[in-house]
C-alpha cells in the first residue's frame, strides 16, 4: 500500500509543516482503548476529546484532510 501511503502522505505534510503544534496532538493519538469496528470519524472524535483544548482545533482541521466532520 505504500502507493496510497504517499497519497495520504503528500495531503499531510503541507499541514504539519504550516502547523508544527499538531505534533503535540499526536501524542495524544493512541492514548485510551480503541475499537477496531470505530468509524474514522469516531476515532478523530476520540482523538479530539483526548487533547488539551487548545490542540482539538488542529485535530479538527486535520479531520478534514480525511473527509471527517467532527
Amino acid at each position: 500500500m505504500r502507493d496510497r501511503n504517499t497519497i495520504i502522505a503528500r495531503q499531510l505534510l503541507p499541514f504539519f509543516e504550516s502547523q508544527l503544534r499538531v505534533w503535540e496532538a499526536v501524542m495524544f493519538l493512541n492514548h485510551g482503548s480503541h475499537d477496531p469496528k470505530e468509524s474514522l470519524a469516531q476515532r478523530f472524535s476520540k482523538w479530539r476529546s483526548q487533547c488539551p483544548k487548545e490542540l482539538r482545533p488542529l485535530v479538527t482541521r486535520l479531520a478534514t484532510v480525511f473527509a471527517v466532520s467532527l
